[in-house]
Parts: C-alpha cells; structure tokens; sequence
C-alpha cells in the first residue's frame, strides 16, 4: 500500500466521522424538538395537577412525605420533588406550586428540569448564581418517560386519601 493510498483511508475514515456527527447532532434536534413538543401537548394536563396539588396543600393534605429510613417516592406520599427523593414531581417556588419536573443535583447531577408545559428550561446553579438554559435530550427522556408515573400515582393518592376511613 502506497503513503497515498494510506492518505486517502485516513481522508475516507475521517470524513465517515465527520458524517456520523453530524447525523447524530440532526438526531438529536430532531428527538430534542419532538420531546419539547411532546411536554408542551401536556400542559392541560399539567395545568390540572398543579392546580389539584396547589389545592391540596391549601387544604393541609401532605404531599411531601418521607418513608421508613428517610426513603421518599410515590408510595410514601412523597409528590415534591428534591435533591433527596429525585422524583418527577411538583415543583414549589415559596409556599406555591408553580412547576413539574424533576430535581436532580447532587450525586445524579448538576440540573433541575422545571415546566409548567409552556416553559421548559433546565435550572443550574453556578457559584450562587441562578441560570437557565434549555435542557438537554437526556432529561427531557427522563421527565416523558416518568410524567405519568407520576401523574397516576397523584391521583390515586388524592383518590385514596378521600376514601380512606380514618
């Protein structure tokens, strides 16, 4: 094999790399877009839950429960999402539910993913600083493959709750 002939493999090896990013740069825009969209189609429904959940804390209910050892998910009660119990939950800005979403932080990561199904942004923290800045395809997956779990799970506490004989 000539030097030329080499020069041209590295050429050939180097523009198949090339194309590769750039078809996977496409993929995720075009799967970033769709998730967007896919969480915008969700706002009545997101509307609903964070008037039903502002609603229930306004009557007392507890919707930010820990288990046993400290372990918080759905079926401890736990719906507010934190840097501890990591769930697709409600979002409180003070005393009000304002967002769903997911906190992350800490060992899963530096990003909270907040939406109220019109804006959808990824909140860090930089040295006290706050920025925003749209999140990335990995956590728009997460909180679209995890949102019904989480609206489910709601409902059928609230549902439980208003059932249940004391």
């Amino acid at each position: 094999m000539t030097i030329e002939e080499r020069m041209k493999m590295i050429d050939a090896k180097l523009n198949r790399e090339k194309q590769k990013e750039v078809e996977e740069r496409e993929y995720t825009q075009r799967e970033t877009e769709r998730l967007r969209k896919e969480i915008m189609d969700l706002k009545p429904r997101i509307d609903d839950l964070i008037k039903l959940g502002n609603y229930a804390l306004q009557k007392g209910i507890d919707i930010s429960r820990s288990g046993y050892g400290g372990r918080e998910e759905y079926d401890t009660g736990m719906f507010i999402s934190n840097s501890w119990s990591h769930v697709v939950g409600f979002i409180k800005v003070g005393k009000e539910i304002k967002y769903v979403g997911r906190i992350a932080g800490g060992a899963y990561g530096d990003w909270d993913f907040l939406t109220n199904g019109s804006l959808i942004f990824e909140r860090t923290y930089l040295i006290n600083q706050e920025k925003r800045r749209d999140p990335e395809l990995k956590i728009l997956r997460v909180f679209v493959d995890r949102f019904p779990e989480f609206e489910k799970a709601f409902y059928d506490y609230i549902d439980n709750y208003c059932t249940k004989e004391n």
